[in-house]
């Protein structure tokens, strides 16, 4: 865990660039990036919500399929949580800018970047696919170098990213597990 500060500092350096580019207009980091946009629905998330939504009601469990239903068409944050999820980003982006050039509103992607090398040392199915011993710190940047790319490629689109969620609280948790 004694690296993770130092990739998590990594990561944040490489995304600095992406906040405060400029495509299309100059940006106010202080403002809200959520204002003014409508939150891109996943189609992959939504049709899963909508196939338990089809098992409920087969199973006669219509009030619970009915509000599975609503959740169907809430927004989600999209996990980009190993180097083969990167390739997931593009078509996203391609499809929200779709939408928001036949609907004419402003689309906003969200994203969560989670794959931090050894990022939970005493966890089994979170503890991802990096670790120092593989090399994981340069296949980190790399992961992070690749993820920025794929956003700068469709510049139309608000992308929000939430950067290794658990980074600060593993930092401290796991200080057993150096």
């Amino acid at each position: 865990m004694k690296n993770s500060a130092a990739l998590f500092a990594l990561a944040s350096s490489l995304f600095s660039p992406f906040a405060s580019a400029t495509p299309v207009a100059t940006r106010d980091s202080s403002a809200n990036p959520f204002q003014g946009k409508t939150l891109y629905l996943d189609p992959l998330y939504s049709s899963q919500v909508q196939a338990a939504v089809t098992t409920l009601q087969a199973e006669g469990k219509t009030d619970l399929a009915a509000k599975a239903a609503i959740v169907a068409e809430v927004p989600t944050f999209i996990w980009i949580s190993q180097r083969s999820d990167v390739t997931k980003i593009s078509p996203i982006l391609y499809d929200a800018k779709s939408i928001q050039n036949s609907t004419g509103k402003a689309q906003a992607i969200q994203l969560v970047v989670y794959n931090l090398p050894d990022r939970d040392c005493s966890a089994g199915a979170s503890a991802g696919e990096n670790t120092i011993d593989n090399a994981g710190e340069s296949r980190y940047e790399a992961f992070v170098r690749a993820t920025y790319t794929e956003i700068q490629r469709v510049p139309e689109v608000q992308v929000i990213v939430v950067l290794e969620p658990d980074s600060i609280g593993n930092i401290i948790t796991n200080l057993g597990n150096p």
